[in-house]
């Protein structure tokens, strides 16, 4: 059985998470993070602060943990994400149009998306995405 970090708050940090849990003008991730350290420090397991806040148990564990290990920063702060998939500029997609309409790979009759993909410096997903928006089949014939 897994047993939640237990929380101490000084007195100072303990007034601040307060503020924070009751200001508008904080975010609203951020106020009921606070009012989850809080509760912990009250000695309340995770199950029973899901079940006050309504709330997955996942969630309170979780900001639970970061505030044992980073403090303040670890609430405050969303973890970072990947974000969007770079795009291939204008000019990487005409080359691959081009090539597909009009070249031939070497020892091939037309084009595949991992042939292309390797010619062009890309991945077959990129390749068939710009396929896919410019309507064009992976077995066709380039005009030659």
């Amino acid at each position: 059985m897994r047993v939640a970090q237990p929380i101490t708050l000084e007195p100072a940090m303990r007034n601040r998470l307060t503020r924070y849990s009751q200001a508008l003008s904080i975010s609203p991730k951020l106020r009921v993070r606070s009012r989850i350290v809080l509760l912990a420090s009250e000695g309340q397991t995770n199950k029973e602060i899901s079940s006050e806040l309504d709330i997955d148990q996942v969630q309170v564990g979780r900001w639970r943990k970061r505030f044992a290990e980073q403090g303040l920063p670890g609430i405050t702060k969303d973890k970072t994400r990947p974000g969007r998939i770079k795009s291939v500029g204008r000019a990487k997609e005409s080359e691959i149009i081009h090539k597909t309409l009009h070249e031939q790979p070497v020892g091939s009759t037309h084009w595949s998306r991992s042939t292309m993909a390797k010619e062009a410096g890309v991945s077959e997903s990129t390749v068939g995405r710009i396929w896919a928006r410019n309507r064009i089949e992976a077995s066709s014939a380039p005009d030659l």
